[in-house]
């Protein structure tokens, strides 16, 4: 290679390297000439006659930001020609312009980061999402705990009453599907993506729609207690004349400090607090007693609760069942 040719070349790639702010320019495109060759072989440009089509090679390799022009046997860059110019013919004018383009499309390529696609033929991926929960019985309860006939239903209640719609890429059932899926198994977002071919953000926006139609639906399946008036004639609640309501403790699994494992744990092995709750007839809770180890037994609880100064407090003539 000209010496002249190699000089205007380390100034072109020091000139870029400075420009772009890189930790070390490449040093393989200014020593090698067959790497040279090599890039120059891939440039999107049409060479001809010494010529290159400026216009194509504006719209694929420049950036405006350059300020390069490449006309006739000069070539100015960055407002400012290059120093060695003069010594160069015509043919190496163009080899230098073709080193130029080259470095530059290498480093367009160098910047591009390749993203991570979640792409899936539609039909491929309905077959794929049918196999997992239409199959049978046992491997839709298996996903998300219950069977094809109730997960249809509840499909068609959030459709008629929660007002779930359909989206471009994704049907009701899958979106209900990947809702109660995580419900069921209690499992992240990442692994959500693998198992249903989603991105984490159509995840996340899918579970928080069907969300919303759920909670639509409180009024259709959760239904309020009756109360029981006083003056029941129920013959099964003459039995039950002058009751307060009913009593009992339950155990709720806790953390606690290594030291203090040995009290809390109850006649199961477990570690957990009882917590002693009173119902009314109507079935709200009146009064709870929490605090309590779990090994402590009820009647231990019922005692701290009557004799407590602001507990339990039972009118004359009334009773309390345990």
């Amino acid at each position: 290679m000209n010496r002249s040719v190699d000089i205007a070349l380390h100034e072109v790639i020091l000139r870029l390297s400075l420009s772009y702010k890189l930790q070390s320019p490449f040093p393989f495109i200014a020593s090698s000439p067959m790497g040279i060759a090599a890039l120059c072989s891939s440039i999107p440009t049409a060479i001809g006659d010494e010529t290159i089509d400026h216009n194509y090679a504006e719209k694929s390799v420049w950036w405006p930001e350059l300020e390069m022009e490449m006309a006739g046997n000069e070539v100015c860059f960055f407002n400012g020609p290059l120093s060695v110019l003069g010594s160069l013919e015509s043919s190496q004018i163009l080899f230098l312009k073709c080193a130029i383009a080259a470095f530059l499309l290498l480093f367009r390529q160098r910047r591009r980061i390749d993203r991570l696609t979640y792409t899936v033929d539609f039909y491929s991926h309905r077959r794929r999402f049918r196999e997992m929960v239409y199959a049978n019985d046992v491997s839709c309860f298996d996903q998300i705990r219950m069977c094809r006939a109730t997960f249809d239903r509840l499909c068609g209640m959030l459709t008629t009453i929660g007002g779930l719609t359909p989206t471009k890429n994704m049907l009701v059932d899958e979106q209900v599907a990947i809702f109660l899926h995580i419900l069921a198994h209690h499992i992240k977002n990442r692994v959500i993506q693998v198992e249903f071919c989603r991105s984490g953000e159509s995840i996340s926006r899918t579970f928080n729609q069907v969300l919303s139609c759920m909670m639509r639906l409180g009024g259709v399946l959760l239904k309020t207690p009756e109360p029981v008036p006083q003056d029941s004639t129920d013959g099964r609640w003459k039995w039950f004349k002058n009751c307060l309501g009913a009593l009992d403790g339950t155990h709720i699994k806790i953390r606690v400090p290594n030291a203090d494992k040995p009290r809390y744990r109850n006649r199961k092995g477990e570690i957990s607090t009882n917590v002693l709750g009173v119902c009314s007839q109507d079935e709200q809770f009146i009064y709870v007693l929490t605090g309590w180890e779990g090994s402590e037994a009820d009647g231990r609880l019922l005692w701290d609760a009557v004799n407590r100064p602001n507990g339990l407090k039972v009118p004359r003539g009334e009773v309390a069942i345990t």
